[in-house]
């Protein structure tokens, strides 16, 4: 013998759970929508920049002069055509000891002016201390974010035109560290 009202809660039941269904599809419909429309459009802003989707590195800066103001902050940063956060290069540059440096987000110096970056200081410092004519040129091709792989990858691709004698890599130990280990280690985070 049925209980009276037991049919009325199966019925409630499904709907409730053909509801869910159905919002979850919706959701699904939108978000693969946003994110066709995000990738179709190849530019996202933040950060104080603009930042365009790359297939191989995933992104990287655009190209240009930004300025950021907070309220922690008020930066200039000017994105080279080989989407450094540097200067432009110079036919001088040929005859410098030249360094590259690759990073994440604490070399490509979020929060500081492309003139105060540690990249620059580094190469401030060598030249004031260089002797016999000797002259540094530092590249600062570190970017927002990057990994281990996303450096060597920069490293890949910057290295054979820039012939650097020397490479520095800014790790962080917040950062860097995480990136060592897959996420079934603990790692990527």
């Amino acid at each position: 013998m049925r209980r009276p009202g037991s049919r009325h809660r199966l019925f409630a039941a499904m709907v409730i759970i053909l509801a869910c269904g159905l919002g979850f599809a919706a959701a699904e419909v939108v978000f693969q929508f946003k994110e066709h429309r995000d990738a179709r459009l190849d530019l996202y802003e933040g950060d104080g920049g603009h930042w365009q989707l790359d297939r191989r590195l995933g992104w990287k800066p655009s190209i240009g002069a930004f300025h950021q103001r907070t309220a922690e902050y008020d930066i200039t940063r000017n994105v080279n055509a080989q989407f450094m956060n540097d200067r432009a290069e110079t036919p001088a540059d040929a005859d410098a000891i030249r360094i590259l440096a690759l990073g994440d987000s604490h070399t490509f110096a979020i929060g500081a002016s492309q003139a105060d970056t540690w990249v620059r200081a580094l190469e401030d410092r060598l030249n004031h201390t260089a002797s016999h004519g000797e002259r540094y040129r530092t590249y600062n091709a570190a970017m927002i974010g990057y990994s281990m792989h996303q450096y060597l990858l920069r490293l890949i691709d910057e290295a054979p035109r820039l012939r650097p004698q020397y490479v520095v890599v800014g790790v962080s130990f917040a950062t860097d560290l995480f990136d060592l280990l897959p996420p079934d280690h603990g790692g990527w985070r």
